[in-house]
């Protein structure tokens, strides 16, 4: 609780800062969604339920209302220097910010294990991003805690991220898709058509008991875009995030290699992903294909059309390809404007390690 405070109390500091010091926005984003789920798929969640972004490990899981504030600075010589800062809001939880009070989700959205993840998870508030750094002609270079290259990468290809019928945790993409890294290090940098990220995590704790410490081993990630065409892109993700970050000493390497095409409304992605332990919502190893396609058949509405499936690759306790599961989800969206939006559609997720579930439902997006 005392780590949220401080961060509240740092958004408020910056309130307090003149806009004429610098360019400085407050943003946000408030997405509620009503979901019907046959199944014990969501964290036990069954029946008709509020949510944001629910996935499988929480109605909660994907959580996607925040406040934050960003600010940037011309600092002269081609040269900018940025900050941003971010809080999760979970709106199911307020007035209940105690956990003697508030029995949360399972599981947590930062990573954690549920034996640590206490923290995040039964407070109004908790951790999303936070770090200031420096762009100019070399790139951009910034500290704290942020998105993994290998996340942000592809992240947003996925066209139903954000709501409870998205890919990542629910059998299409790995959980490797979501999280922050803390005490991170980042480069990124244009050459040409392409984009190149990647970062380096540093060692924080030496007590895993400790919510919210990583005790990694110097973790590193790395994400890359490049043109194949007017209309095609390909994209590659690596990261090694350390034997110890996954709290189990069982390592959380994941890869991926992703392909893009656009031509007019239609827009066609497909994703393989392979990852190890941590980077799974799944009790073992588990490589992932994910596939979409949307169609955009005006400049308001879009169809979407997501499929994917996944299969066990742990060496360990079970033989190799001893599970396998699949993901697909049917939806749409109607923008309003550019900041507002509704979804809607159904999802349905089968495992043969975790319990099958269908979810319908319908959610309202607004930015500001």
């Amino acid at each position: 609780m005392q780590k949220h405070v401080i961060a509240t109390g740092c958004l408020l500091a910056f309130a307090a800062v003149p806009a004429t010091a610098a360019n400085i926005e407050f943003n946000g984003v408030a997405n509620a969604e009503v979901a019907s789920v046959s199944g014990d798929g969501y964290g036990g969640n069954e029946g008709l339920t509020v949510t944001d972004a629910m996935r499988r490990d929480g109605k909660y899981g994907g959580n996607e209302t925040w406040l934050g504030i960003k600010g940037s600075e011309d600092v002269g010589n081609g040269y900018t220097a940025i900050a941003r800062a971010r809080l999760k809001v979970r709106p199911g939880n307020w007035g209940f910010n105690k956990a003697s009070k508030y029995l949360s989700d399972t599981g947590d959205p930062q990573g954690a294990s549920p034996e640590t993840s206490g923290a995040n998870n039964d407070s109004l508030f908790s951790g999303r991003d936070a770090f200031a750094g420096i762009k100019g002609p070399f790139g951009s270079v910034t500290i704290g805690t942020m998105s993994s290259p290998y996340k942000s990468t592809t992240v947003k290809w996925d066209p139903l991220k954000g709501t409870f019928l998205q890919a990542r945790g629910q059998g299409g993409m790995s959980r490797a898709q979501n999280s922050y890294l803390p005490n991170t290090i980042a480069y990124g940098n244009k050459f040409g058509g392409a984009k190149v990220k990647l970062s380096m995590t540093m060692d924080e704790s030496e007590d895993p008991d400790n919510a919210g410490e990583a005790n990694g081993e110097h973790g590193y990630s790395f994400g890359a875009t490049l043109p194949l065409g007017d209309a095609t892109d390909l994209a590659i993700g690596y990261q090694d995030l350390g034997d110890k970050m996954d709290f189990a000493d069982e390592g959380s390497s994941s890869a991926k290699v992703a392909v893009r095409h656009q031509s007019g409304g239609l827009t066609l992605v497909g994703q393989y992903e392979t990852t190890e332990n941590y980077a799974t919502n799944y009790d073992n190893a588990a490589d992932f294909v994910y596939g979409s396609a949307t169609w955009a058949f005006d400049d308001k509405n879009e169809l979407i059309l997501s499929l994917g499936a996944n299969e066990d690759t742990n060496d360990g306790d079970k033989d190799s390809g001893d599970t396998s599961g699949t993901y697909a989800a049917l939806g749409m969206k109607h923008h309003f404007s550019k900041k507002a939006r509704v979804h809607g559609g159904l999802i349905h997720s089968a495992s043969d390690d975790l319990d099958d579930y269908t979810g319908i439902g319908a959610g309202f997006r607004v930015n500001f």
